[in-house]
């Protein structure tokens, strides 16, 4: 760059970017109780169900290291976890997230990348998370397709039991489809911890 004396000189530059970062829980437990009925509409048949869900599992202390960020330079206040529901017409009450024995209401709208529909739940905190945190979110609702549930937790194991027919019990460990005969299947996405940083970037 050109000096007033019209000599060169070399200057570097420095901005400040936020961005978001990511971390799923290390254990996602998913338990729930699907009661079925058939209605009767016309000549036709309809199978619809009620569900009582738990989402439950913790979140270790989130590691910053790979990233090359500063734990001085995260967020914290920002911090708020959400999850991803492909419809939530179908719930019954509001959501809300136990997060280490305190309760907090989960607001609509996802902030999962890709979805917008869900559930979110602001931590609200200035301190770290240093360690362990137990969570859980009930979640009540009715539906005539199906649940789904993604295995998004680094361990994961899901129990279902079900009056579809005649009695159904299904654990699966690995994630993924739950269902016999009437497809009990709900998109519950994800489930995410979201901080966001603040980091020094040189300019090249």
């Amino acid at each position: 760059m050109p000096a007033p004396d019209g000599k060169m000189e070399r200057r570097e530059v420095e901005e400040t970017a936020t961005a978001t970062a990511y971390f799923l829980p290390e254990k996602l437990n998913i338990t729930g109780d699907v009661q079925t009925q058939m209605l009767h509409r016309g000549i036709y048949n309809a199978a619809v169900f009620r569900a009582q869900v738990t989402l439950s599992g913790k979140f270790v202390p989130p590691d910053f290291g790979p990233l090359k960020i500063d734990m001085k330079d995260v967020q914290w206040k920002d911090a708020f976890v959400t999850i991803a529901v492909n419809d939530l017409r179908g719930t019954r009450e509001g959501l809300v997230l136990d997060w280490g024995g305190t309760k907090r209401p989960m607001l609509p709208g996802s902030q999962v990348p890709g979805y917008t529909t869900g559930a979110t739940a602001s931590l609200g905190g200035d301190q770290p998370i240093g360690s362990e945190v137990q969570f859980s979110i009930p979640l009540g609702f009715n539906g005539s397709d199906g649940v789904f549930f993604a295995p998004f937790g680094v361990q994961n194991e899901a129990t279902l039991k079900s009056n579809w027919p005649p009695r159904v019990s299904r654990r699966v460990s690995a994630g993924g489809t739950i269902g016999a005969g009437g497809r009990f299947q709900r998109d519950v996405e994800s489930f995410v911890l979201r901080a966001r940083l603040s980091a020094i970037v040189d300019e090249p």
